[in-house]
């Protein structure tokens, strides 16, 4: 049960990594982003039960003594703040997925020739001129 203890570093790591990978198609991304957080809340909430149980629970990383090697440790404290994080990670996420990108061509902003205001105009409409609306006036 100790071999979870480094997953919560890793597997998001591991999902930014593949996510770099398959930067080309954003679903492969939203793909990887979801699946990757899901199982980081799983893993979280795995550690929660373990450490109900036991007090806490500590693995040294890589095998080495104390001195010269990192100890990774999981108590109530950490465990819920691992689920907490992870629960609004991947709610956030799955907001972040749900937003539709704003339409491209909609509207076209350029800069006042005088004063440097942006010039909102439908993409539609012609440029006739660069000049904000005080300006013109």
């Amino acid at each position: 049960m100790n071999a979870l203890i480094p997953l919560p570093i890793i597997v998001p790591l591991l999902g930014a990594a593949l996510c770099v990978i398959a930067a080309p198609v954003r679903w492969v991304q939203r793909v990887i982003s979801l699946s990757a957080m899901t199982c980081n809340m799983i893993v979280a909430i795995v550690l929660l039960v373990r450490v109900d149980d036991v007090d806490m629970v500590v693995m040294q990383a890589g095998g080495w003594p104390v001195p010269l090697g990192i100890t990774l440790a999981v108590d109530r404290l950490s465990a819920v703040m691992l689920v907490v994080s992870s629960l609004m990670l991947l709610a956030v996420m799955v907001y972040a997925i749900g937003q539709q990108p704003r339409s491209r061509g909609t509207r076209r902003s350029t800069r006042c020739t005088s004063c440097s205001r942006p010039v909102c105009r439908p993409a539609s409409s012609p440029v006739t001129s660069s000049t904000c609306s005080w300006h013109s006036r």
